[in-house]
């Protein structure tokens, strides 16, 4: 039986009880001592039980105030048996907490002699609840800093419940929601919201999602709705697999509603003033082209003429000024198009040895006038034929050489450019430098080359002149091809500009059309000349001469119609390769007229747009209402010869298609020429006289004031 005894014993103390009996006297000496104390605190039974040792001195100060006051109460109330919570310092010096129940043995007489405490080791237990509590209280603190509440509720009985800042964020207090309950819930949705959260809580009901995720608005209790992103996850399902518990939070997200808001509201008002800007600029291109379309066309004829070596002067400085105000007037539009983000790019073949040649081709004369050498050195590596813009590519080139010569006083301006194929091989990367010998640049000043009408000198404005656009334009579209720009220079020395420009490989685009002509000679095909037939619709005389001057230049008659009801009427009595259709008249303009060519049933011309208007959205309605191309005024010459070439070229194919079908077809045809040429005879007798004559005495009129 003792032997059964000691082995319970054993098994008791070498468990986590700790056993201490401590007298009442002062400083509650201990008086007994479990043997696993060694284990637990890491003193020994002996230490612990020595005369200097006392229970008090293991109590943790900020703990013993009130355990001797605690322990007091419980002995006044004769209780046998109580319990507390405090921390007993170990051997190593550190503190554990223990939970202590402890119980009174009292001598016969009632007389305290001893406590006995037995106690647990509640360390872990403790340190995991303040965790906990501390973790609880950074959420709760997390959640109030972010406006956010905590819901949870219960798919099956309907019951809602609300933690975490439902006062702040609604302005109600709990008993106000009363029931909880979801239907009741609803009562406080905005109107327009509510069948939108029906829908979403069926589809969780139906177990078609698990999540739940809208944005809301809620009624507050001052009447005002608040703007609500309520998030929620089912994490409890039933036996059966149904839905039973979501919990979720709903955040006040009014001041990110009301920050939309204002932002959409200052966008739209961005894009209003925007279109204001381009409807402007669009206005003024048209009133500034308009003229400039006669100015220019007229100088171009008069240069045919006969006149002195002193008129021609003038004529040249003349053309300049014109050609300057047209560059400024395409500068500020191109800037008004990179701002409104309405600047588009082409991606077709090209030729870009033959688009720099001609691009420094341009700058030889004024290069020669300041005495500067011009000179191109294309690499080997530079292929002929690459895929891109080639307009956008001739633009930068022009900027970059054009401010080469204007900042050059002597030396000479170099166009450098070589290719790097890319390892897939598809892309081609086009490396140019534009060097000069000029004024060079500050390095300080690199940041402000391409800033909006600005230059790193003023005094630069009054010496050399220009907007302080170009090179802002130029990088722009460097960066709109994905290439890079980059300058180097030494002050008073000169400076290199160098473009990285991204190109796909492409073909020669004239290789399948050189074949088709070789293959035609060998046939034995015919070439049959004949100048398409030219329709102007356009308002402004002076407009209808520099047209007609122009056109028959090139050997082309064309008719002219003042506004475009007549250009449909004309049409039905006559047919035409090639309209040239303006866009502003009166009576009935370009795109009505347009519209109603296109739904008459014969043969359909080509229609080309002749505007002043130069936006990209302009050109975008004439394609609209079913024109075939766009030219702004002042007309280009080289792009109306290209049109004309290419009408002309189709012209050829199809009465070449027409001779190859029979001999009968060739009588008709050649017959319905003759008709033609009579009409155009008679038209040219009785509607160009007179026009003819203005025509000759405004060339008068110019040659004069030249003089």
């Amino acid at each position: 039986m003792t032997e059964q005894n000691d082995e319970k014993a054993d098994l008791f103390f070498a468990g986590p009880v700790l056993i201490i009996a401590w007298g009442p006297e002062k400083g509650w000496p201990i008086k007994y001592v479990s043997k696993n104390v060694q284990d637990i605190l890491g003193y020994t039974s002996e230490e612990m039980v020595a005369p200097n040792f006392s229970y008090e001195d293991l109590i943790h100060p900020e703990d013993l105030q009130r355990i001797e006051g605690e322990s007091s109460e419980k002995l006044k109330s004769k209780k046998d048996t109580y319990e507390l919570f405090y921390r007993i310092k170990t051997k190593r010096g550190n503190y554990r907490w223990f939970y202590d129940y402890s119980k009174v043995d009292r001598d016969s007489s009632g007389k305290l002699k001893q406590i006995r405490g037995y106690l647990v080791d509640q360390t872990p237990l403790i340190e995991t609840r303040n965790y906990l509590k501390l973790e609880k209280q950074r959420l709760s603190d997390t959640l109030e800093a972010g406006n956010i509440g905590t819901w949870e509720w219960n798919i099956q009985t309907g019951e809602v419940l609300y933690f975490e800042n439902l006062t702040k964020i609604s302005g109600f207090q709990l008993e106000d929601l009363l029931p909880l309950s979801l239907e009741n819930w609803k009562k406080f949705v905005h109107p327009e919201d509510l069948p939108q959260v029906e829908a979403e809580i069926q589809r969780v009901v139906n177990k078609e999602q698990k999540n739940y995720a809208l944005e809301i608005r809620r009624k507050h209790k001052e009447g005002h709705w608040v703007w609500i992103e309520e998030k929620g996850k089912v994490i409890r399902w039933t036996e059966k697999g149904d839905p039973l518990l979501m919990r979720g939070v709903y955040i006040d997200i009014t001041k990110r509603k009301n920050i939309e808001k204002e932002l959409r509201q200052a966008k739209k008002e961005a894009e209003t003033a925007n279109q204001a800007k381009s409807t402007f600029l669009a206005n003024m291109s048209h009133e500034i082209r308009t003229p400039m379309n006669g100015i220019i066309g007229f100088l171009e004829l008069l240069s045919d003429t006969e006149m002195s070596q002193q008129q021609r002067s003038y004529l040249e400085n003349v053309q300049n000024a014109s050609k300057n105000l047209m560059n400024i007037l395409n500068d500020i539009l191109d800037l008004s198009k990179i701002e409104s983000n309405k600047m588009a790019l082409e991606s077709i073949p090209f030729d870009i040895r033959k688009t720099m040649e001609f691009a420094i081709g341009m700058f030889y004369q004024q290069a020669k006038m300041k005495g500067l050498e011009l000179h191109m050195n294309l690499d080997q590596s530079l292929p002929q034929f690459v895929k891109g813009d080639p307009t956008r590519l001739h633009q930068v080139l022009a900027n970059l050489i054009s401010n080469g010569i204007k900042f050059t006083e002597q030396g000479e301006v170099v166009l450098r450019a070589k290719g790097e194929v890319d390892n897939e091989g598809d892309t081609i990367i086009v490396i140019i430098d534009v060097q000069d010998t000029g004024i060079g640049i500050k390095e300080t000043d690199f940041d402000k080359l391409y800033q909006t009408f600005s230059q790193i000198d003023q005094s630069h404005t009054r010496l050399y002149g220009g907007t302080g656009l170009g090179l802002k334009i130029t990088k722009t579209l460097v960066e709109l091809m994905d290439g890079e720009i980059e300058v180097k220079s030494d002050y008073d020395k000169g400076s290199i500009f160098t473009v990285r420009l991204p190109f796909d490989s492409a073909r020669n685009p004239l290789e399948k059309t050189v074949k088709k002509n070789k293959r035609d000679k060998k046939e034995g095909r015919e070439e049959i000349f004949e100048k398409p037939k030219v329709l102007v619709a356009e308002d402004q005389e002076l407009n209808q001469e520099i047209m007609m001057e122009l056109l028959e230049k090139k050997g082309v008659h064309c008719d002219v119609a003042d506004n475009g009801a007549e250009a449909v009427d004309r049409l039905k009595d006559e047919p035409y390769d090639l309209i040239l259709m303006d866009c502003q008249m009166p009576v009935m303009d370009g795109y009505e007229a347009t519209k109603r060519i296109r739904e008459m049933e014969l043969d359909q011309p080509e229609i080309v747009a002749m505007s002043a208007y130069a936006m990209k959205e302009d050109e975008e309605k004439c394609r609209a209402a079913g024109m075939d191309g766009y030219l702004s005024k002042p007309i280009d010459l080289k792009r109306l010869e290209n049109l004309i070439e290419r009408i002309q070229n189709q012209k050829e194919n199809s009465l070449q298609a027409r001779k190859m079908e029979s001999d009968s077809d060739k009588i008709t045809s050649e017959k319905s020429k003759a008709v033609d040429n009579k009409r155009r005879k008679t038209n040219k007798s009785h509607g160009h006289k007179n026009r003819n004559e203005k025509r000759k005495g405004i060339i008068g009129y110019l040659k004069k004031w030249l003089e």
